[in-house]
């Protein structure tokens, strides 16, 4: 352990540039930022909408927004849709659903199931879906302050997923167990 190391400081630049290599490279944190959106928009252009025939790219790109800006959250297909509807946009949950799975695919998300299956919420298949890369986040919002709640639980989550632990998320009583 060096002495002189920043652990703080270094945690806080990592969930912000997240873990693209080649973002490391440029020296101020715009010109990472830039790099980066510039990714996630290639991937969300040339791996989802393009490959995918999205016909209404302004209903995903409000479903993929609000699913980024919402991790770590508890997120529910028709609260996405009940949005949506709001703003005059009209969608089915069928294809909501389709449009997160289309991000789940492509390595953006991943999904944390429920394991309460008694529940009514179960039905509403009401679900945490954590970034592949905190820069997702970090990249396309204009708000850098750091909210470590969600920001270490998605951490806390890809490390055991990429140590093949299996998780799920439940909620006892007002209680959240993940």
């Amino acid at each position: 352990l060096n002495v002189n190391s920043d652990l703080y400081g270094e945690m806080d630049e990592y969930i912000i540039n997240g873990g693209f290599p080649k973002a490391l490279e440029f020296p101020e944190l715009s010109a990472r930022r830039l790099y980066t959106s510039e990714i996630i928009k290639e991937i969300f252009v040339k791996d989802v909408r393009k490959r995918k025939e999205i016909r209404n790219v302004m209903a995903y790109e409000r479903v993929q927004a609000f699913v980024i800006n919402n991790f770590s959250s508890i997120i529910s297909v028709s609260n996405i849709v009940e949005e949506l509807e709001k703003n005059n946009i009209k969608i089915k949950a069928a294809t909501v659903r389709q449009y997160i799975n289309y991000l789940n695919k492509a390595k953006i998300i991943y999904e944390c199931n429920r394991f309460d299956l008694k529940s009514k919420k179960s039905l509403n298949r009401e679900q945490k879906y954590y970034l592949a890369d905190l820069s997702l986040y970090y990249a396309v919002n204009t708000d850098n302050r750091l909210n470590y709640g969600p920001s270490l639980e998605n951490l806390v989550y890809l490390y055991f997923i990429s140590n093949g632990y299996k998780v799920s998320v439940g909620k006892i009583g007002k209680l959240e167990c993940d």
